[in-house]
């Protein structure tokens, strides 16, 4: 689930899936793509996690869906197109998109916070990807 409350002119996106460390799925980055484009017009966006974690990558559980082999050009993978997307919408929002990292930002976390304009890391906040890691302490 996604969060959108708006404080001020500033919208804050919070990705609330503590069960799963806030990992992302297809539907999920749909509805986080939906609540960014939600905030045109504020002057700063914040995307944050629920919880202890920022957002622990893609859900590998759900990531092939059962009818999505049928899918041209992706493989089967339903988060993938879904993730791009969110990727571009942050990207190309005309307000700073602002990570606030509250934990962990795992895989496809890291890209999202990469995405941002700005990123915020809380003490003892830390990334990893496949291709290496930074920390802070």
């Amino acid at each position: 689930m996604i969060h959108y409350e708006e404080r001020g002119h500033v919208g804050l996106v919070t990705i609330d899936r503590q069960e799963r460390r806030n990992a992302l799925s297809g539907p999920l980055c749909v509805e986080l793509r939906e609540r960014v484009a939600a905030s045109y017009g504020m002057r700063a966006v914040v995307i944050t996690g629920a919880g202890s974690a920022f957002c622990a990558g893609a859900d590998l559980v759900t990531r092939f869906g059962p009818d999505s082999a049928a899918e041209a050009g992706h493989g089967g993978d339903t988060f993938r197109p879904a993730f791009e997307k969110v990727l571009d919408a942050i990207v190309d929002h005309p307000s700073p998109v602002i990570a606030a990292i509250n934990g962990p930002a795992i895989g496809a976390g890291m890209q999202l916070a990469v995405a941002c304009d700005l990123r915020v890391a809380a003490l003892g906040a830390l990334s990893r990807s496949p291709a290496g890691s930074w920390g802070y302490t």
